[in-house]
Protein backbone atom coordinates (compact mmCIF):
# COMPACT_ATOMS: atom_id res chain seq x y z
CA UNK A 1 0.00 0.00 0.00
CA UNK A 2 1.30 3.35 -0.61
CA UNK A 3 0.72 6.17 1.68
CA UNK A 4 -1.05 9.18 1.61
CA UNK A 5 2.36 10.39 -0.55
CA UNK A 6 3.22 13.09 1.86
CA UNK A 7 5.47 11.44 3.56
CA UNK A 8 7.65 10.69 0.41
CA UNK A 9 7.60 14.50 -0.57
CA UNK A 10 9.44 14.95 2.50
CA UNK A 11 11.79 12.20 3.58
CA UNK A 12 12.25 10.35 -0.12
CA UNK A 13 10.49 7.72 -1.35
CA UNK A 14 13.42 5.06 0.02
CA UNK A 15 13.75 6.27 3.23
CA UNK A 16 12.00 3.66 5.66
CA UNK A 17 9.95 5.14 9.19
CA UNK A 18 9.36 3.15 11.90
CA UNK A 19 6.28 4.37 13.84
CA UNK A 20 6.88 3.37 17.70
CA UNK A 21 4.15 2.96 20.22
CA UNK A 22 5.24 4.29 23.64
CA UNK A 23 1.70 4.70 24.39
CA UNK A 24 -1.28 2.70 24.28
CA UNK A 25 -4.66 3.49 25.68
CA UNK A 26 -6.20 0.78 27.82
CA UNK A 27 -9.06 -1.31 26.44
CA UNK A 28 -9.61 -1.72 22.98
CA UNK A 29 -7.83 1.08 21.49
CA UNK A 30 -9.46 2.51 18.00
CA UNK A 31 -7.14 5.29 18.19
CA UNK A 32 -4.18 3.54 16.39
CA UNK A 33 -3.28 6.51 13.64
CA UNK A 34 0.00 5.22 12.91
CA UNK A 35 -1.06 2.06 11.32
CA UNK A 36 -3.33 3.72 9.16
CA UNK A 37 0.56 5.35 7.75
CA UNK A 38 2.82 2.68 6.69
CA UNK A 39 3.97 2.78 3.36
CA UNK A 40 5.66 -1.07 1.69
CA UNK A 41 9.08 0.36 3.21
CA UNK A 42 7.92 1.23 6.73
CA UNK A 43 7.56 -0.56 9.90
CA UNK A 44 5.58 -0.42 13.24
CA UNK A 45 6.51 -1.16 16.54
CA UNK A 46 3.40 -1.90 19.12
CA UNK A 47 3.43 -3.49 22.21
CA UNK A 48 2.38 -7.22 22.72
CA UNK A 49 -1.43 -6.97 23.82
CA UNK A 50 -4.64 -8.91 22.89
CA UNK A 51 -6.08 -5.56 21.81
CA UNK A 52 -3.13 -4.08 19.33
CA UNK A 53 -2.93 -7.82 17.87
CA UNK A 54 -6.37 -7.95 16.66
CA UNK A 55 -6.13 -4.23 15.33
CA UNK A 56 -3.05 -5.09 13.51
CA UNK A 57 -4.66 -8.18 11.63
CA UNK A 58 -7.59 -5.45 10.98
CA UNK A 59 -4.93 -2.99 9.62
CA UNK A 60 -4.03 -5.55 7.35
CA UNK A 61 -6.99 -6.94 5.79
CA UNK A 62 -7.72 -3.17 5.35
CA UNK A 63 -4.51 -1.55 4.04
CA UNK A 64 -2.81 -5.18 3.01
CA UNK A 65 0.60 -4.64 5.26
CA UNK A 66 3.03 -7.36 5.21
CA UNK A 67 3.37 -9.25 8.70
CA UNK A 68 7.27 -8.59 8.38
CA UNK A 69 6.35 -4.16 8.61
CA UNK A 70 5.37 -5.20 12.49
CA UNK A 71 7.79 -5.75 15.62
CA UNK A 72 5.81 -6.99 18.31
CA UNK A 73 7.47 -6.01 22.00
CA UNK A 74 7.11 -6.92 25.39
CA UNK A 75 5.45 -3.87 27.74
CA UNK A 76 8.15 -2.80 29.43
CA UNK A 77 7.97 -2.56 33.39
CA UNK A 78 10.36 0.41 33.81
CA UNK A 79 12.64 2.55 32.16
CA UNK A 80 15.84 0.35 32.24
CA UNK A 81 13.92 -2.15 30.94
CA UNK A 82 12.49 -0.27 28.21
CA UNK A 83 16.26 1.16 27.12
CA UNK A 84 16.97 -2.63 26.25
CA UNK A 85 13.70 -3.15 24.30
CA UNK A 86 14.71 0.17 22.32
CA UNK A 87 18.49 -0.68 21.79
CA UNK A 88 16.93 -4.39 20.45
CA UNK A 89 14.50 -2.85 18.19
CA UNK A 90 17.38 -0.05 16.60
CA UNK A 91 20.03 -2.81 16.36
CA UNK A 92 17.20 -4.51 13.37
CA UNK A 93 17.77 -1.16 11.03
CA UNK A 94 21.78 -0.77 11.97
CA UNK A 95 22.74 -2.88 8.66
CA UNK A 96 19.60 -0.46 6.75
CA UNK A 97 21.98 1.77 3.98
CA UNK A 98 19.68 4.79 4.32
CA UNK A 99 19.14 5.05 8.54
CA UNK A 100 15.28 5.19 9.32
CA UNK A 101 13.32 7.81 10.98
CA UNK A 102 11.17 6.85 14.42
CA UNK A 103 8.05 8.80 15.05
CA UNK A 104 6.60 7.99 18.40
CA UNK A 105 3.30 8.40 19.24
CA UNK A 106 4.19 11.02 21.72
CA UNK A 107 7.32 12.83 22.55
CA UNK A 108 9.33 10.10 24.51
CA UNK A 109 12.60 11.43 26.07
CA UNK A 110 13.62 7.54 27.16
CA UNK A 111 12.82 6.78 22.76
CA UNK A 112 15.21 9.96 21.90
CA UNK A 113 17.82 9.32 24.31
CA UNK A 114 18.10 5.72 22.86
CA UNK A 115 17.67 6.61 19.37
CA UNK A 116 20.47 9.41 19.77
CA UNK A 117 22.56 7.34 21.01
CA UNK A 118 22.36 4.52 18.33
CA UNK A 119 22.44 7.48 15.48
CA UNK A 120 19.00 7.71 14.58
CA UNK A 121 16.66 10.51 13.95
CA UNK A 122 13.44 10.70 15.95
CA UNK A 123 10.32 12.98 14.75
CA UNK A 124 7.19 13.76 17.07
CA UNK A 125 4.11 12.96 15.87
CA UNK A 126 3.27 16.28 13.51
CA UNK A 127 3.40 13.85 10.55
CA UNK A 128 -0.50 13.01 11.47
CA UNK A 129 -1.48 16.38 12.00
CA UNK A 130 -0.56 18.39 8.56
CA UNK A 131 -3.09 21.13 8.05
CA UNK A 132 -1.99 21.54 4.15
CA UNK A 133 -4.15 24.51 3.31
CA UNK A 134 -0.69 24.89 1.03
CA UNK A 135 -1.93 22.58 -1.73
CA UNK A 136 -4.71 25.09 -1.96
CA UNK A 137 -2.75 28.35 -2.44
CA UNK A 138 0.12 29.10 -4.96
CA UNK A 139 3.30 30.73 -4.03
CA UNK A 140 3.82 34.54 -4.87
CA UNK A 141 5.27 34.97 -8.26
CA UNK A 142 8.54 36.12 -6.52
CA UNK A 143 8.58 33.07 -4.38
CA UNK A 144 11.85 31.53 -4.58
CA UNK A 145 12.25 27.54 -3.89
CA UNK A 146 11.09 25.95 -0.43
CA UNK A 147 10.60 22.69 0.79
CA UNK A 148 6.95 23.82 0.62
CA UNK A 149 7.03 23.38 -3.47
CA UNK A 150 6.53 20.11 -2.85
CA UNK A 151 2.88 20.69 -2.47
CA UNK A 152 2.63 22.23 -5.59
CA UNK A 153 -0.34 20.45 -7.67
CA UNK A 154 -2.51 21.12 -10.49
CA UNK A 155 -6.16 21.08 -9.17
CA UNK A 156 -9.16 21.06 -11.14
CA UNK A 157 -10.79 23.83 -12.57
CA UNK A 158 -13.88 22.69 -11.10
CA UNK A 159 -12.86 22.92 -7.72
CA UNK A 160 -13.94 26.34 -5.66
CA UNK A 161 -10.82 28.09 -4.49
CA UNK A 162 -10.80 31.28 -2.62
CA UNK A 163 -8.07 33.70 -4.19
CA UNK A 164 -5.11 33.11 -2.10
CA UNK A 165 -1.26 32.92 -1.72
CA UNK A 166 1.17 30.85 0.16
CA UNK A 167 4.04 33.49 2.08
CA UNK A 168 7.27 33.01 3.70
CA UNK A 169 7.57 36.63 4.65
CA UNK A 170 6.34 39.63 5.61
CA UNK A 171 7.17 40.79 1.99
CA UNK A 172 5.71 38.13 0.19
CA UNK A 173 2.12 38.88 2.65
CA UNK A 174 2.36 42.14 1.74
CA UNK A 175 3.16 41.21 -2.70
CA UNK A 176 0.30 39.03 -2.16
CA UNK A 177 -2.41 41.31 -0.94
CA UNK A 178 -1.49 43.95 -3.77
CA UNK A 179 -2.06 41.13 -6.31
CA UNK A 180 -5.52 40.17 -4.19
CA UNK A 181 -6.32 44.44 -4.50
CA UNK A 182 -5.61 44.16 -7.80
CA UNK A 183 -8.43 41.52 -8.57
CA UNK A 184 -10.84 43.73 -6.32
CA UNK A 185 -10.65 41.91 -3.03
CA UNK A 186 -11.02 43.95 -0.16
CA UNK A 187 -11.46 42.22 2.38
CA UNK A 188 -8.91 38.82 3.60
CA UNK A 189 -8.05 36.60 6.14
CA UNK A 190 -4.47 35.60 7.11
CA UNK A 191 -3.76 32.51 8.69
CA UNK A 192 -1.01 30.26 10.04
CA UNK A 193 -0.57 27.06 7.51
CA UNK A 194 -0.76 25.43 11.25
CA UNK A 195 -3.85 27.27 12.63
CA UNK A 196 -6.34 25.34 14.21
CA UNK A 197 -10.08 26.51 15.82
CA UNK A 198 -9.21 30.04 15.18
CA UNK A 199 -6.18 31.01 16.57
CA UNK A 200 -3.80 32.87 14.48
CA UNK A 201 -6.35 34.48 12.33
CA UNK A 202 -6.46 37.59 10.88
CA UNK A 203 -9.38 39.20 9.43
CA UNK A 204 -9.39 42.49 7.40
CA UNK A 205 -12.30 44.12 6.02
CA UNK A 206 -11.02 47.49 5.36
CA UNK A 207 -8.35 48.42 3.02
CA UNK A 208 -6.26 50.27 5.82
CA UNK A 209 -2.43 50.38 5.19
CA UNK A 210 -1.60 50.99 9.03
CA UNK A 211 -3.89 47.98 9.95
CA UNK A 212 -2.36 45.27 7.27
CA UNK A 213 1.05 46.83 8.72
CA UNK A 214 0.12 46.56 12.37
CA UNK A 215 -1.10 43.17 12.18
CA UNK A 216 2.21 41.84 9.79
CA UNK A 217 4.29 43.30 13.00
CA UNK A 218 2.60 40.89 15.11
CA UNK A 219 3.08 37.86 12.52
CA UNK A 220 6.10 36.02 13.30
CA UNK A 221 8.08 33.49 10.73
CA UNK A 222 9.18 31.19 13.22
CA UNK A 223 9.38 27.52 12.71
CA UNK A 224 7.12 25.64 15.57
CA UNK A 225 8.34 23.17 17.70
CA UNK A 226 9.04 19.43 16.18
CA UNK A 227 7.54 20.98 12.71
CA UNK A 228 9.02 20.13 9.45
CA UNK A 229 8.01 22.88 7.46
CA UNK A 230 9.25 25.79 6.57
CA UNK A 231 6.81 28.48 8.51
CA UNK A 232 4.46 29.95 5.94
CA UNK A 233 0.73 32.18 6.16
CA UNK A 234 -1.62 32.08 3.82
CA UNK A 235 -3.97 35.06 2.89
CA UNK A 236 -6.72 34.66 0.69
CA UNK A 237 -10.50 36.34 0.08
CA UNK A 238 -12.40 36.30 3.16
CA UNK A 239 -15.78 35.54 2.30
CA UNK A 240 -18.91 37.24 2.94
CA UNK A 241 -21.15 34.60 5.46
CA UNK A 242 -24.62 34.68 6.64
CA UNK A 243 -24.25 35.34 10.75
CA UNK A 244 -27.28 34.65 12.52
CA UNK A 245 -28.60 37.08 15.66
CA UNK A 246 -25.50 35.64 17.68
CA UNK A 247 -23.48 35.97 14.94
CA UNK A 248 -23.28 32.16 14.23
CA UNK A 249 -23.42 30.11 11.42
CA UNK A 250 -22.84 26.43 10.34
CA UNK A 251 -20.24 25.55 8.07
CA UNK A 252 -19.92 22.19 6.62
CA UNK A 253 -16.65 19.49 7.06
CA UNK A 254 -16.15 16.10 5.18
CA UNK A 255 -14.41 13.36 6.62
CA UNK A 256 -12.22 10.85 4.23
CA UNK A 257 -10.81 7.23 4.39
CA UNK A 258 -8.41 6.97 1.43
CA UNK A 259 -10.54 7.95 -1.57
CA UNK A 260 -13.29 6.75 0.02
CA UNK A 261 -15.78 9.80 1.59
CA UNK A 262 -17.03 8.52 5.27
CA UNK A 263 -21.08 8.55 5.36
CA UNK A 264 -21.07 12.11 7.05
CA UNK A 265 -21.18 15.81 5.99
CA UNK A 266 -20.99 17.24 9.37
CA UNK A 267 -21.41 20.93 10.67
CA UNK A 268 -18.38 23.30 12.31
CA UNK A 269 -19.57 25.80 14.50
CA UNK A 270 -18.72 29.28 13.75
CA UNK A 271 -18.59 32.07 16.26
CA UNK A 272 -17.73 35.22 14.73
CA UNK A 273 -14.90 33.66 12.41
CA UNK A 274 -14.02 31.13 14.98
CA UNK A 275 -14.02 27.62 14.63
CA UNK A 276 -15.70 25.77 17.91
CA UNK A 277 -15.91 22.22 17.04
CA UNK A 278 -18.05 19.65 15.36
CA UNK A 279 -22.17 19.60 15.78
CA UNK A 280 -24.08 16.72 15.22
CA UNK A 281 -26.19 18.53 12.75
CA UNK A 282 -26.32 17.85 9.35
CA UNK A 283 -26.28 21.03 6.69
CA UNK A 284 -28.82 20.46 3.89
CA UNK A 285 -29.29 18.17 1.29
CA UNK A 286 -27.97 20.44 -1.27
CA UNK A 287 -25.07 21.79 0.39
CA UNK A 288 -23.87 18.39 1.08
CA UNK A 289 -23.66 17.24 -1.94
CA UNK A 290 -21.65 20.31 -3.17
CA UNK A 291 -19.38 19.80 -0.37
CA UNK A 292 -19.24 15.47 -1.10
CA UNK A 293 -17.89 16.76 -5.21
CA UNK A 294 -15.62 18.65 -4.04
CA UNK A 295 -14.44 16.46 -1.86
CA UNK A 296 -14.19 13.99 -4.50
CA UNK A 297 -12.27 16.23 -7.02
CA UNK A 298 -9.33 16.94 -4.17
CA UNK A 299 -9.01 13.33 -3.08
CA UNK A 300 -8.87 12.03 -7.03
CA UNK A 301 -6.42 14.87 -8.43
CA UNK A 302 -4.11 14.61 -4.84
CA UNK A 303 -4.17 11.12 -4.96
CA UNK A 304 -5.42 11.27 -1.17
CA UNK A 305 -4.76 8.12 0.92
CA UNK A 306 -4.83 7.72 4.71
CA UNK A 307 -7.32 9.09 7.29
CA UNK A 308 -8.11 12.82 5.92
CA UNK A 309 -10.37 15.47 6.04
CA UNK A 310 -11.66 18.99 4.61
CA UNK A 311 -13.32 22.21 5.86
CA UNK A 312 -15.33 23.86 3.82
CA UNK A 313 -16.97 28.04 4.19
CA UNK A 314 -20.29 28.51 2.71
CA UNK A 315 -21.07 31.96 0.99
CA UNK A 316 -24.52 33.45 1.48
CA UNK A 317 -24.99 31.93 -2.31
CA UNK A 318 -24.40 28.23 -0.60
CA UNK A 319 -21.25 27.48 -2.67
CA UNK A 320 -19.37 25.77 -0.44
CA UNK A 321 -14.84 26.92 -0.63
CA UNK A 322 -12.30 24.08 0.65
CA UNK A 323 -9.98 26.17 2.64
CA UNK A 324 -8.45 23.27 4.84
CA UNK A 325 -7.02 20.23 4.14
CA UNK A 326 -6.09 18.02 7.03
CA UNK A 327 -3.80 15.04 5.49
CA UNK A 328 -3.41 12.03 8.30
CA UNK A 329 -5.30 13.46 10.94
CA UNK A 330 -7.74 11.52 12.41
CA UNK A 331 -11.57 12.94 12.73
CA UNK A 332 -14.19 12.12 14.78
CA UNK A 333 -16.08 9.92 11.79
CA UNK A 334 -13.07 8.18 11.51
CA UNK A 335 -12.82 6.35 15.04
CA UNK A 336 -16.26 5.74 14.55
CA UNK A 337 -15.64 4.49 10.85
CA UNK A 338 -13.08 2.24 12.59
CA UNK A 339 -15.16 0.90 15.49
CA UNK A 340 -17.95 -0.33 13.02
CA UNK A 341 -14.85 -1.84 10.81
CA UNK A 342 -13.24 -3.80 13.79
CA UNK A 343 -16.35 -4.68 16.08
CA UNK A 344 -19.63 -3.99 14.63
CA UNK A 345 -19.31 -4.99 10.37
CA UNK A 346 -22.20 -4.83 8.27
CA UNK A 347 -24.81 -3.72 11.43
CA UNK A 348 -26.55 -0.25 11.50
CA UNK A 349 -24.79 2.63 13.07
CA UNK A 350 -25.51 6.42 14.24
CA UNK A 351 -23.59 8.70 16.00
CA UNK A 352 -23.50 12.18 17.39
CA UNK A 353 -21.74 14.67 19.99
CA UNK A 354 -23.21 14.87 23.49
CA UNK A 355 -21.01 17.31 25.01
CA UNK A 356 -18.65 17.21 28.28
CA UNK A 357 -18.80 14.56 30.98
CA UNK A 358 -20.41 15.93 34.52
CA UNK A 359 -19.36 12.50 35.80
CA UNK A 360 -16.75 9.74 35.79
CA UNK A 361 -16.77 7.52 32.74
CA UNK A 362 -16.83 4.85 34.57
CA UNK A 363 -19.90 5.68 36.06
CA UNK A 364 -21.53 6.53 33.15
CA UNK A 365 -20.25 3.17 31.91
CA UNK A 366 -21.99 1.12 34.55
CA UNK A 367 -25.25 3.03 34.37
CA UNK A 368 -24.92 1.40 30.27
CA UNK A 369 -24.33 -2.03 31.81
CA UNK A 370 -27.18 -1.77 34.39
CA UNK A 371 -29.35 -0.81 31.45
CA UNK A 372 -28.17 -3.60 29.51
CA UNK A 373 -28.26 -1.17 26.76
CA UNK A 374 -23.77 -1.47 26.88
CA UNK A 375 -22.12 -2.13 23.41
CA UNK A 376 -21.72 -6.20 23.90
CA UNK A 377 -18.59 -7.03 21.38
CA UNK A 378 -20.21 -10.66 20.97
CA UNK A 379 -23.39 -9.11 19.78
CA UNK A 380 -22.48 -6.91 17.69
CA UNK A 381 -24.51 -4.12 19.14
CA UNK A 382 -25.34 -1.56 21.73
CA UNK A 383 -24.21 2.15 23.28
CA UNK A 384 -20.42 3.07 23.17
CA UNK A 385 -19.31 6.46 24.13
CA UNK A 386 -16.11 7.66 22.69
CA UNK A 387 -14.15 10.59 23.45
CA UNK A 388 -12.22 11.73 19.91
CA UNK A 389 -8.55 12.46 20.80
CA UNK A 390 -7.39 14.30 24.00
CA UNK A 391 -10.83 16.93 23.80
CA UNK A 392 -13.55 17.12 26.56
CA UNK A 393 -16.70 16.01 24.19
CA UNK A 394 -18.14 12.47 24.02
CA UNK A 395 -19.43 10.80 21.17
CA UNK A 396 -22.32 8.58 21.63
CA UNK A 397 -22.13 5.58 19.11
CA UNK A 398 -25.69 2.94 19.08
CA UNK A 399 -24.73 0.08 16.66
CA UNK A 400 -27.66 -2.46 16.11
CA UNK A 401 -28.60 -5.10 13.69
CA UNK A 402 -31.85 -3.22 12.86
CA UNK A 403 -32.77 0.31 11.79
CA UNK A 404 -35.54 0.08 14.42
CA UNK A 405 -32.76 -0.76 17.25
CA UNK A 406 -31.15 2.32 16.89
CA UNK A 407 -34.23 4.73 17.76
CA UNK A 408 -34.69 2.25 21.12
CA UNK A 409 -30.88 2.73 22.19
CA UNK A 410 -30.69 6.38 21.14
CA UNK A 411 -33.94 7.48 23.26
CA UNK A 412 -32.63 5.00 26.33
CA UNK A 413 -29.35 6.64 26.41
CA UNK A 414 -30.66 10.15 26.29
CA UNK A 415 -32.59 9.33 28.95
CA UNK A 416 -29.71 8.01 31.05
CA UNK A 417 -27.47 11.30 30.38
CA UNK A 418 -29.74 13.20 31.39
CA UNK A 419 -28.04 15.04 34.00
CA UNK A 420 -24.68 13.54 33.57
CA UNK A 421 -23.34 15.97 30.14
CA UNK A 422 -22.55 19.21 30.11
CA UNK A 423 -23.86 20.31 26.88
CA UNK A 424 -22.20 21.91 24.47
Amino acid sequence: MESFGILDNFFGSQTPLVWYFTYNAGGKDISSNPITHLRKIDYICLKSTPELHEIWLWAKSLFSYSDNQVIFYEVPTNKDEESLILKEIFAKFTQNPIKPIFFPFKIDPILNKEAEKAGFKVCSDNIYELPDKRWLYPEVPSETIHVTRTFSKSLPKALNILPGYTCFSRDQLREARNLLLEKNIKKFVIKNVFTSAGKNIYFLDKESEEEFESILQSIKFETLPNRIHDPAYIIEEMLDIELDSHCETRTPIVHCMGTYILPSVLHQIVKGSKYLGTSSQSPDLDISKKCLSQAKLLSESLNLKGPWGIDFVVDKSAIPYPIDINIGRLCGSHYIRFFIDLYAKDQFFEAWKVGSAKAPLGKIQEMLRKEGVEFDFKKKSGVSLIRVGDVGNLTVLVVGEKQEDLKTMREKIIEILEGLIEKS
